[in-house]
């Protein structure tokens, strides 16, 4: 039983919930096997060790004098299921209210209790005004109360108007629109599904003028649309201008996505600023940044109690490039430990090193990494990266062991499995980064200009960091002319 469907349920349930389901049991007619199959597997809740969970053991354990005792188990099983899959139920109305709320109005209309049906559904409409509930699905539930209110046969009684078919049209459409927006835009937001939106199955259908219409006043005051479609739009353009006027449309009206939604529109929000940080826009480091403590705040970063690794790592390089160290080392040790197990020592490794070269602790960095060998290629190439930058901040005495890497990295690239692209990316980083140390050692004078408009417009790892080095020795270089004047003097 340890694999069981039955297991895998009652270790989800707290003390609590697992008490009240022994209630729900002995509150059900003709079950008194079930209840002391309850009592056997509460005994062991919530581990339940193997040893214990074979159904000959147990079925020996709670029908000691019976006879076909493993009939008579596989029956109580079965019923034991049954009220297992209903107590569950039960408890996610609890957490569900609409759905309460609906189910009580479909009960009250077919008993035909009109009157109590109808004060109910008023009621429900004017609460739902007051605090609309959080959650796309909402617009849906509106929908469903419309369509049960509207339909029941006394309605026009209670009535001045008659019922308009159109209420549940415009009902229809709000909804639909903004579930269709808010997929199209996760679509767009998702890089591995991006590749896949050319074959068949994956065809936007009427996404083009849903968009169109998102923009009529009917639904452009339904603030769920005018959001998702502005930062649909924001994709599809690729015109991140206005993020600001995203940011805050989102903010006004967070109450009104659930917490899945709330995670995702933050990730929307956070690729449309990284897109404007990646172009240059000076003000968008800060708004990275910004938005990273506004996630950390309102508890969007983990979603089953894990934290994604690509957004980890976002959050820990935007820290560094904000110069927020202390801000990211408490970031670091805070949620390092939601991090997939798998990856959990080599990013944090990696992160630790990364510390210490931004605290310019150049050689405790190199130590960190040397001894590491990493399951993931990639993190063996962020790895070699900080090694290098690191050899190169440490100046002569360390320029033999640069060369030295220079070469393992380039066979490194070479020998494993990674694309064109990044392979071009790091043998370029390698490329430029030995021309400027190059030019640091020997004091050369170089064509500034040309320099920086090769790294700028090449495909090149750690840009940032190539065109600060090569800012400081233009600055070294100004300096040492204008003492060779002085001199000359």
């Amino acid at each position: 039983m340890t694999n069981s469907r039955l297991i895998a349920y009652l270790k989800t349930l707290n003390k609590a919930e697992m008490r009240d389901f022994g209630r729900h049991i002995k509150a059900s007619k003709g079950i008194k096997d079930v209840s002391i199959l309850y009592d056997y597997l509460l005994s062991y809740h919530p581990k339940y060790p193997e040893k214990y969970l074979n159904k000959d053991h147990i079925a020996s354990k709670i029908f000691p004098k019976e006879n076909n005792i493993a009939k008579k188990f596989t029956n109580v099983m079965y019923r034991f299921g049954q009220l297992l899959d209903d107590f569950l139920v039960y408890e996610e109305l609890k957490v569900k209210e609409a759905e309460k709320d609906l189910l009580l109005l479909h009960a009250l209309k077919r008993r035909q209790l009109d009157q109590y049906f109808f004060r109910k559904a008023e009621q429900i409409e004017e609460d739902w005004k007051k605090n609309p509930p959080a959650g796309l699905e909402h617009l849906h539930n509106k929908y469903r109360l419309r369509e049960i209110y509207d339909t029941h046969h006394n309605y026009p009684l209670t009535k001045k108007t008659s019922t308009n078919p159109k209420h549940f049209i415009y009902h229809i459409d709000t909804y639909y629109f903004a579930i269709k927006l808010y997929e199209a835009l996760s679509a767009r937001n998702n890089q591995s599904y991006i590749a896949d939106l050319n074959e068949a199955n994956h065809k936007e259908y009427l996404l083009d003028e849903i968009l169109k219409l998102s923009q009529n006043s009917a639904f452009s005051k339904v603030p769920q649309i005018k959001l998702i479609s502005n930062l649909l739009r924001a994709f599809i353009n690729n015109d991140f201008k206005d993020f600001l006027s995203l940011k805050n449309e989102f903010l006004n009206f967070i109450n009104l996505y659930n917490k899945k939604e709330q995670y995702d529109i933050a990730i929307f929000l956070y690729s449309v600023c990284y897109e404007n940080y990646k172009s240059g826009r000076p003000e968008a480091l800060q708004q990275l940044f910004e938005l990273n403590c506004l996630m950390i705040e309102n508890q969007f970063l983990l979603r089953d109690g894990r934290i994604r690794t690509d957004q980890f790592w976002n959050i820990v390089n935007i820290g560094f490039a904000f110069n927020q160290l202390t801000w990211t080392e408490k970031f670091i040790l805070e949620f390092g430990r939601f991090l997939q197990k798998n990856e959990q020592q080599d990013v944090l490794t990696i992160c630790n090193a990364l510390l210490s070269y931004h605290n310019s602790k150049y050689e405790d960095a190199i130590q960190k990494l040397a001894t590491v060998k990493y399951q993931n290629v990639l993190y063996g190439l962020l790895a070699r990266s900080i090694q290098l930058r690191s050899y190169y901040e440490l100046g002569d005495d360390y320029y033999q062991m640069y060369l030295s890497l220079t070469k393992s990295f380039y066979l490194f690239l070479n020998r494993n499995t990674l694309s064109n692209e990044t392979k071009l990316q790091f043998k370029n980083f390698i490329a430029f980064s030995k021309k400027l140390l190059h030019t640091k050692n020997k004091s050369n004078s170089f064509d500034f200009d040309t320099l920086s408009s090769k790294i700028n417009t090449s495909n090149v790892a750690c840009k940032r960091w190539l065109l600060a080095k090569l800012d400081e020795l233009q600055m070294i270089g100004e300096r040492n002319k204008k003492e060779k004047v002085k001199v000359f003097k």
